[in-house]
């Protein structure tokens, strides 16, 4: 592509012809970008500054394809430079704009952090292979012992651990105190109630897990329901705190699942030491195993869902989740 274009954020005033490109040249109609500006406006520019999250780039003035990023401060203004890329689209008079997108990003955002999770590889696999490994988000879950598996295929049931440090647990609709965390990208008191707690889409909770009364670690979840196979299923979003060593969440989680019928609980991770997971209880998905990933509209097909990390200025204790990013995005509107 000629140097004929320029890239600027989207403004508040361009969110229209954003919803126009998206109507027109997205594979799916009727995504949920088109009709929601709300649902624009949440994600990528929460705190309704003049300019968005959504990066443009302009032929003639005229608005041909767009990237979107979801930055850590969207919900916390001093959590800055670490970045999630979400979305690229492109008109027909564009033959592609990836490179020229990462350009900007790389000279003049100059981010700590930026990854990218569900890569379409037949559009932008080759360009993200090249800045970072693509790899595949490690799938672990729980299964409810007294339960009729309806969604899954072949899952096994995890082991009460011969462990005397059974956390307990505690779920709540707010934070109840910030565990400290090794972890990056870094995440903030009001990063978690911005993004999660005061989402408008969908109910989100955080499940503290204390060890002899202090709080180490809590997951954020939501519960989903496939009505019409009449089952409830429980998603780890997002995680904030240290897993602490031979320490089990398998007895109270087992019993959360069977007291309110909830088939499973899973979550989609990165960075996490396998074996502490495995000491708190989860299994590791495997090959000829089924867990499904897309709920709306519920397809019953197997999750597996790939990122790539392009900069990561932190080197150590990098780890991703579900919930970084776009991935737990609402598609469908609500009634």
């Amino acid at each position: 592509m000629k140097n004929d274009y320029i890239i600027k954020r989207i403004t508040n005033l361009e969110i229209s012809d954003f919803q126009n490109l998206i109507k027109k040249h997205w594979v799916k109609r009727n995504h949920i970008f088109s009709k929601k500006k709300d649902v624009v406006n949440f994600y990528y520019n929460f705190r309704n500054n003049k300019n968005t999250n959504i990066l443009g780039l302009y032929k003639k003035n005229k608005l041909c394809s767009v990237m979107g990023l979801i930055p850590s401060k969207n919900w916390d203004s001093k959590l800055k430079r670490d970045y999630f890329i979400a979305f690229l689209l492109k008109s027909k008079s564009v033959n592609d704009s990836t490179f020229n997108f990462l350009n900007y990003i790389y000279k003049k955002i100059n981010p700590n952090f930026l990854a990218v999770s569900g890569i379409n590889m037949e559009t932008s696999g080759k360009i993200f292979e090249r800045l970072g490994a693509i790899q595949i988000f490690s799938h672990y879950y729980i299964l409810n012992p007294n339960i009729k598996s309806k969604l899954t295929k072949n899952l096994k049931y995890s082991k009460l651990k011969n462990f005397n440090n059974s956390l307990k647990i505690l779920i709540s609709n707010k934070i109840i105190k910030m565990p400290f965390s090794k972890f990056k990208p870094k995440k903030s008191k009001n990063y978690f109630e911005n993004k999660y707690l005061k989402n408008p889409y969908y109910n989100y909770y955080i499940m503290n897990f204390f060890n002899s009364n202090k709080l180490v670690f809590f997951f954020v979840f939501r519960q989903i329901q496939i009505k019409k196979l009449k089952r409830k299923i429980l998603r780890v979003i997002d995680f904030q705190g240290d897993i602490p060593k031979k320490a089990s969440i398998i007895k109270p989680i087992s019993e959360y699942l069977i007291e309110n019928n909830i088939e499973y609980l899973d979550m989609m991770c990165h960075g996490f030491p396998k074996k502490s997971l495995e000491d708190l209880g989860f299994l590791l998905k495997k090959k000829n195993q089924k867990i499904p990933d897309h709920f709306e509209p519920f397809t019953g097909r197997d999750a597996e869902l790939n990122f790539s990390i392009m900069i990561n200025k932190y080197k150590r204790n990098i780890i991703l989740l579900k919930g970084d990013g776009d991935q737990d995005r609402l598609n469908l509107p609500r009634n």
